[in-house]
C-alpha cells in the first residue's frame, strides 16, 4: 500500500496583531515581511487601526490577540470603575517595542514675531497668554504624555492652562496646520511632517521644543500588549510571537537595514507614506526644512536593553510617568507584577535564530499580510 506524502505541519494558530500607522510599528512589519513568525510555526495577521482607542477596543472585545500599544495603556485599564482588585488584568505586557522619539512641537503662532530658532523652550510663554493652549496626543498613557507634563512643569503651567486632545497620530500634523491645535507631542514621523515646508504654505507648521535631558536613556514608548485570556491559554505561542519581534527589533536597529524597512513601511497597508519621508523622519540629519529644528528630534530605537535592564525598572517608570495622578491613586503597586509578566519573556528561539546578515531580504518577500483599518471610536 502506497502511503500519501505527509502534509506540511499547519500553523499552530491564526493570530491577529494590531498596530497604528507610525514609525514605531516597524518591528511588527519586519517580522511579517521577513517571515520571522512563520518560521516559528505561527500564522500572524496584522491589523491596522486608526488610533489607540481602536486598538484598545479590539483587544478588549477579543478581536485582537495582541497589539503594539502605548506603554501605560495596560496599567491604565486597571483603573476603570467596573474593575475589582481580584479581576485579572485584561492585558499583559510581554515586552517593550520602541523607545525614544518623543517630540514636542509648538505652532509657529505661539512664538512671538522675530523669535530666534534657538530660543529657550519657555520663551513664547513669557507673554503669559490668557487663552488655553490645546496640545494633541495619541494617548494620555504614553511617554509622549509624560513629555508634555515635564514641559508644563518647566514653564510653570498648570492643567487649567493646557487642554490635551486625543488625536490619532497620523492626523496630528494636519490638525496643527489647520490651526485646530496649538501643538502636539508625537513620534518622529509626525514631528518631521510638521517641520517640513509644504507646497503653497508660507512656512513650516511648528517648531520643536526641547525639555528632556539628552543624556538620559530613551523613554519607553510602546509595548506589546497581550490579551491575557489568550496568553494564559497559549504561553508557547506568546513566547514565539515575542521571539520573532525580538529578532525584528534587532534588524530595525541596524542602520544598514533602514532603506529596506522604509520600503516595507511605505506600502499602502502599513504607513502609506513616501519612502523618502520615512527615511527623513528616521534620519534626522537628512530632513528637509529647518536643519536646526530637525536636529532636535530624538532618535527612535527598538532593542533598548541598556536603557531598562530589568522589568521592574521599566514598569516602575511607566507607573510613575505614563499614568495620570488619579490612576496612580487607584492602582496598587502590586499590580505591576500582574501586568508586566517576566515569565513570558523567554525567547524560545532555539533553532529559529539566524544571523541578521543572512536575513537580508531578497527581491520578493512573503505574502503581504491582510490588514484592516477602523475608525477611532472613543478617546482614551
Amino acid at each position: 500500500m502506497v502511503m500519501p506524502d505527509t502534509p506540511p505541519p499547519r500553523p499552530e494558530a491564526d493570530l491577529r496583531v494590531g498596530f497604528t500607522a507610525e514609525l514605531a510599528c516597524a518591528p511588527l512589519v519586519v517580522a511579517a515581511e521577513l517571515g520571522l513568525w512563520s518560521q516559528r510555526g505561527l500564522s500572524v495577521q496584522l491589523s491596522r487601526e486608526l488610533g489607540v482607542a481602536g486598538l484598545r477596543n479590539q483587544l478588549l472585545e477579543g478581536n485582537l490577540h495582541a497589539a503594539q500599544v502605548p506603554c501605560g495603556l495596560p496599567l491604565a485599564l486597571l483603573a476603570e470603575a467596573d474593575r475589582s482588585p481580584e479581576t485579572p488584568p485584561p492585558l499583559w505586557v510581554g515586552m517593550p517595542l520602541s523607545h525614544g522619539g518623543q517630540t514636542l512641537v509648538l505652532s509657529e503662532s505661539l512664538w512671538p514675531s522675530g523669535t530666534p530658532e534657538n530660543a529657550a523652550a519657555a520663551h513664547p510663554l513669557r507673554s503669559r497668554q490668557k487663552r488655553v493652549v490645546t496640545l494633541g496626543l495619541a494617548s494620555r498613557h504614553s511617554a509622549q504624555a509624560a513629555t508634555v507634563r515635564e514641559w508644563m512643569r518647566m514653564v510653570e503651567w498648570n492643567e487649567e492652562q493646557v487642554h490635551l486632545a486625543v488625536i490619532p497620530m497620523a492626523q496630528l500634523s494636519a490638525h496643527l496646520r489647520a490651526g485646530n491645535i496649538d501643538g502636539f507631542c508625537a513620534g518622529p514621523l509626525a514631528a518631521a511632517e510638521a517641520l517640513m515646508d509644504q507646497p503653497g504654505a508660507a512656512s513650516r507648521a511648528g517648531r520643536v521644543v526641547t525639555c528632556s535631558n539628552p543624556g538620559r536613556p530613551p523613554l519607553p514608548e510602546t509595548v506589546l500588549g497581550l490579551r491575557s485570556a489568550w496568553a494564559h491559554r497559549s504561553p508557547k505561542q506568546s513566547r514565539l510571537l515575542m521571539s520573532g519581534l525580538m529578532e525584528a527589533c534587532r534588524f530595525c536597529d541596524d542602520p544598514s537595514h533602514r532603506p529596506q524597512v522604509a520600503e516595507w513601511l511605505s506600502r499602502r497597508h502599513y504607513l502609506h507614506r513616501p519612502v523618502d519621508q520615512i527615511l527623513q523622519a528616521w534620519n534626522t540629519s537628512t530632513q528637509r526644512g529647518s536643519a536646526h529644528e530637525s536636529s532636535k528630534i530624538p532618535s527612535l530605537v527598538f532593542q533598548a536593553s541598556d536603557a531598562y535592564p530589568d522589568t521592574a525598572a521599566l514598569s516602575r517608570w511607566i507607573f510613575d510617568h505614563a499614568l495620570e495622578a488619579e490612576e496612580r491613586r487607584i492602582i496598587p503597586i502590586s499590580a505591576l507584577d500582574k501586568v508586566f509578566r517576566t515569565d513570558l519573556s523567554g525567547t524560545e528561539s532555539g533553532t529559529h535564530t539566524r544571523s541578521l546578515q543572512r536575513a537580508t531580504p531578497r527581491g520578493r518577500g512573503p505574502k503581504t499580510p491582510d490588514t484592516a483599518e477602523r475608525t477611532q471610536s472613543a478617546p482614551l
